[in-house]
C-alpha cells in the first residue's frame, strides 16, 4: 500500500485485499457498544470511582445527559465515514513505468480532505480496542514467556495496530497537521 497526498485530500493506492480486510475491520473493531466494559475503556467515569459525593453524583449525571450523547455520536460518525469511504474503493490502476509483477488486485481508495479527523478518530477508536482486547483477553492471546509467533491471535492484533498506527501517523502529518 502506498500513502499519497492528493489535491483532495489522500488516497491509499495499491491496497491489497490484505490490507483492505484490515481497513474493513476498523469500523467492527471500534465498536464501543460490542462490551459493557470496552464502553467503559471509551468513556471512563469523569469523576474518581471512589467519589460518591452530591457534587460527584451531579457532574456523572450531566456527564451522561449531556456529554456523553455527543461524544458517542461523533465516535459512530467517524467510523461511518471510514465505512462510507471504503465503499469508494477502486481498482488500481497500473503503472506503466513499473515492471511487469505477477497480477495482484489491488484497491485505491480516495479519503477527502474533510475526511481525515474522522479516519484518524475511527482508527484510534480501533487501536484502544485492540489494546484493551489484548489486555483484557490474557487466555486467548498468551501472555508471558510463551513467545508471539505468526498466526496467533496476539499477532494478529499487533499487525492490525502497527497498520492503523502507519496510516494515522500519515493523515497526522499529511491532512491534520495545520502548521504546515
Amino acid at each position: 500500500m502506498r500513502l499519497v497526498r492528493t489535491s483532495q485530500g489522500v488516497t491509499l493506492a495499491s491496497v491489497s485485499r490484505a490490507e483492505l480486510l484490515l481497513l474493513h475491520l476498523v469500523a467492527p473493531t471500534a465498536d464501543f457498544t460490542s462490551s459493557p466494559e470496552l464502553r467503559r475503556r471509551f468513556f471512563p467515569d469523569p469523576v474518581s470511582f471512589a467519589t460518591d459525593t452530591d457534587a460527584a453524583r451531579s457532574i456523572r449525571e450531566d456527564w451522561v445527559e449531556f456529554a456523553l450523547p455527543q461524544i458517542e455520536q461523533k465516535l459512530l460518525e467517524a467510523q461511518e465515514t471510514v465505512r462510507d469511504d471504503l465503499e469508494g474503493a477502486r481498482p488500481s490502476k497500473r503503472r506503466s513505468s513499473a515492471p511487469r509483477a505477477p497480477a495482484q488486485d489491488t484497491v485505491s481508495i480516495p479519503i477527502p480532505e474533510a475526511h481525515g479527523e474522522a479516519w484518524y478518530s475511527a482508527l484510534n477508536q480501533a487501536r484502544l480496542a485492540l489494546d484493551y482486547t489484548k489486555q483484557n483477553q490474557p487466555k486467548a492471546f498468551h501472555p508471558g514467556p510463551e513467545p508471539m509467533f505468526q498466526g496467533s491471535p496476539k499477532f494478529f492484533l499487533e499487525i492490525q495496530n502497527a497498520f492503523y498506527a502507519r496510516i494515522q501517523t500519515f493523515l497526522l502529518e499529511t491532512l491534520l497537521d495545520r502548521d504546515s
